[in-house]
């Protein structure tokens, strides 16, 4: 049975942990508190006992308690990719290559249902996402672009020939409306745009492969979300490897990465 330590930036309920791992074929050794444990020897002795680390702390301590697990050989699921700069990925990457094992993300992107992915013909695929109110905080902004850049990526796993951004107003913090362009080497290619409007909130999806075509609403509320504020820890331990199911990587998140770099240095002046 995989024995899973909860790495939490606040306390998770003993109630909602037993309820989630109850019949889930894994037991919770325990959880580690960044808001209320600064010992570093708990830390240390939570990932010692632990055979898969979920890890869900502040920006700033994601990195750091990644690292720890990896280096003791414990497989990291980290909440979201959010904090992590495309040099501590790309670390992370080769520290589990060195320890034969894979960092992977909960929430990465919107589930993209029964598709059957790469797509392995050459296609055309339209993402946009729709806000009803101006977004104040560039890091809200900065996580739904990175996990809507992350379901566009999902299409195809190809090399990204280019990456095109552009955006109004120009040279504002949080822009209203973005739209980006991403050239892939067989000839496809992903448009993202973000939109203000006064309409529901959604992010809609059209892709154009052969001659068929496919649409569907993704509800804007997928992806979102942590354990602290009541994400559902159950969808957490269904990803875990042991049980056949593979949660999104750090191959996935690296491609992202490079991505949101591209479109920041087009849109930031």
């Amino acid at each position: 049975m995989p024995r899973v330590g909860l790495f939490v930036d606040s306390t998770i309920p003993d109630e909602v942990v037993n309820k989630a791992f109850g019949g889930s074929g894994c037991s919770c050794v325990g959880q580690w508190v960044q808001s209320l444990n600064h010992n570093s020897q708990a830390l240390d002795l939570l990932i010692a006992q632990s055979d898969i680390a979920f890890i869900d702390v502040l920006p700033d301590f994601k990195f750091d308690v990644a690292a720890k697990a990896i280096r003791r050989g414990v497989t990291p699921i980290l909440n979201s990719p959010e904090g992590l700069s495309h040099a501590n990925l790309c670390q992370l990457q080769q520290l589990a290559l060195e320890m034969g094992l894979a960092v992977n993300f909960n929430t990465l992107g919107a589930c993209l249902g029964s598709m059957v992915l790469p797509l392995s013909t050459p296609f055309i695929a339209r993402i946009e996402r729709t806000v009803n109110q101006k977004i104040g905080s560039w890091d809200s902004f900065m996580a739904l672009l990175v996990s809507d850049i992350a379901t566009a990526l999902k299409l195809s796993r190809l090399n990204i020939r280019k990456v095109r951004a552009y955006s109004i107003p120009v040279n504002v913090s949080v822009p209203s409306n973005l739209l980006v362009l991403i050239d892939f080497t067989d000839n496809s290619v992903a448009t993202y745009s973000f939109q203000t409007l006064s309409a529901p909130e959604q992010l809609a999806v059209s892709i154009t492969e052969g001659e068929g075509n496919q649409s569907f609403l993704i509800p804007s509320t997928e992806g979102g979300g942590a354990l602290r504020e009541g994400f559902p820890i159950e969808l957490f331990l269904k990803k875990i490897p042991s049980r056949g199911i593979v949660p999104e990587n750090i191959e996935l998140a690296v491609r992202v990465s490079n991505v949101i770099d591209a479109v920041l240095s087009k849109i930031k002046h």
